[in-house]
């Protein structure tokens, strides 16, 4: 989570492709992002740094069925 300040000015996306560029470029194959469906600011966050939409799944918590979207940067197709 970026502090409130610090929101909405393009940070996220920016710290994301940064990690991801670093952790592929390392010998990482594929990141993949697991995230509920109803957190829209994540998934444009992902979506922003070049992650993309490949399953959406429901996960089964203690207390309640969550739907999942789930996002990957594979070496193969990222963009560093």
């Amino acid at each position: 989570n970026l502090a409130p300040e610090s929101r909405g000015i393009g940070l996220g996306p920016k710290i994301l492709r940064m990690a991801t560029a670093r952790a592929l470029s390392r010998g990482v194959d594929n990141i993949i992002a697991e995230i509920r469906k109803d957190n829209h600011t994540s998934s444009r966050a992902f979506k922003k740094a070049g992650y993309y939409l490949f399953d959406e799944i429901c996960k089964v918590t203690e207390c309640e069925r969550v739907p999942i979207f789930r996002y990957l940067a594979n070496k193969n197709f990222y963009k560093l």
